[in-house]
């Protein structure tokens, strides 16, 4: 069933642990993370990213998370990811979308603030929550992350009214690039704000990583799997008689094995 994002991210304050956040970048994706979320019995976010528009288009892929997740046993926040317009906002929680990240952390402060506001507005008036990064987390195109600068920060959240922080501690959402959080960081951001944290680029950190992170008060924890694509390359090649409907199957079957061991590393258990 559809939740929002605060009651999802509030139940995993109340027990210390983390909820995944994970891209669905294709159907099998969705299939898999709605199945793994199923029989574990937890609650899941699934994301559509801006970032992937010119490969999934949202007027696509939008209509169908928001289907499955109406239609899912357990609570399912479908959530808008690195959005930068606002019309492509409005259209997304037009369709059903519970949340939003806004991402206007490579913008200027006032710009930031700003369009902040703006977001804020607009998520508030379709009943959803709003996500917004403070801090630049690069990586999508080999960009240099800009740490927060948490003086900086206080004065956002003092003008942008929001429900989730996603800070850069070191993070990136490079799949090559070491990573390296700043726990102290981290836990200083968490005490001074007061709000559920979130921890981009989690798809190549280590598990005690993440879980040291889920201490000091990340609570939502993005998670991009590439599960599946050695599978598929030795299918490829291995294989006489090639079917789509095959290779789906060993995409579903790699990808639902990493999202079942990455739910449990955030579950804390």
């Amino acid at each position: 069933m559809i939740q929002k994002l605060n009651p999802i991210l509030e139940e995993a304050t109340r027990k210390n642990r983390g909820v995944g956040a994970f891209t669905a970048t294709t159907f099998e994706i969705l299939r898999a993370i709605i199945e793994v979320a199923e029989k574990r019995g937890e609650p899941v976010i699934i994301k559509h990213s801006a970032t992937y528009e010119d490969e999934v288009p949202l007027k696509y892929m939008g209509p169908v998370i928001i289907e499955l997740a109406k239609k899912a046993k357990v609570d399912i926040c479908p959530m808008l990811d690195h959005c930068k317009d606002t019309d492509y906002i409005k259209t997304g929680l037009k369709m059903g979308f519970t949340a939003v990240m806004y991402d206007g952390a490579d913008l200027p402060f006032e710009e930031n603030v700003k369009m902040g506001k703006e977001v804020v507005s607009l998520a508030k008036s379709a009943n959803a929550n709003i996500e917004a990064s403070f801090g630049f987390v690069g990586g999508h195109k080999s960009e240099a992350s800009t740490i927060t600068d948490v003086e900086q920060l206080m004065k956002f959240i003092r003008e942008v009214d929001i429900d989730a922080l996603a800070p850069s501690v070191g993070n990136t959402h490079s799949t090559t690039a070491k990573q390296q959080l700043n726990f102290n960081l981290l836990k200083e951001i968490s005490e001074k704000t007061n709000l559920p944290l979130v921890l981009h680029g989690a798809g190549t950190l280590p598990k005690e990583d993440i879980r040291r992170a889920i201490e000091c008060g990340v609570r939502k924890i993005n998670y991009f799997s590439n599960a599946g694509i050695k599978e598929v390359q030795d299918y490829l090649a291995n294989s006489e008689v090639f079917t789509f409907s095959k290779m789906t199957k060993i995409v579903v079957d790699a990808i639902k094995k990493d999202i079942e061991e990455a739910m449990a590393v955030f579950s804390m258990k």
